[in-house]
């Protein structure tokens, strides 16, 4: 499992062709600052994958703009651990995972990863599947 910010407008501008012999060729520009939208994909060894989740930029969020991914809304649309603990959730019910189908989640270091709520959800579920 990983997140990845990504910006809405491209900084590196597109490269534009035009004919020899035009003297003026336009440039394409975005007045738009952009934004940054977090990305987070969880895969496994043989290559499957959950569906991925976006978090954006804002305070609330319509269930209706999305298509099969999940979301959540961050003020900076950055991951905390508030969202970390959400998507916790999310991967539980995506994968199944119980006592019969253990899962290993590999994740880095990051200070949202290691949030009192997502731990004791995670410690409840390594308890639960024990019994």
């Amino acid at each position: 499992m990983d997140e990845s910010g990504l910006t809405t407008v491209q900084k590196k501008s597109q490269k534009i062709y035009a004919a020899k012999s035009r003297k003026q060729v336009g440039a394409l520009s975005s007045a738009e600052r952009g934004q940054h939208v977090t990305v987070v994909c969880a895969m496994n060894a043989i290559g499957t994958y959950g569906p991925p989740a976006f978090i954006f930029p804002r305070q609330r969020m319509k269930d209706e703009l999305m298509n099969g991914s999940i979301h959540f809304a961050q003020e900076k649309g950055w991951m905390t651990t508030e969202v970390f603990g959400k998507w916790l959730k999310h991967f539980l019910r995506y994968t199944k995972a119980s006592q019969d189908n253990k899962v290993l989640l590999l994740l880095d270091a990051h200070g949202s990863h290691k949030g009192l709520e997502a731990l004791e959800f995670a410690k409840r579920m390594v308890l639960l599947s024990s019994k």
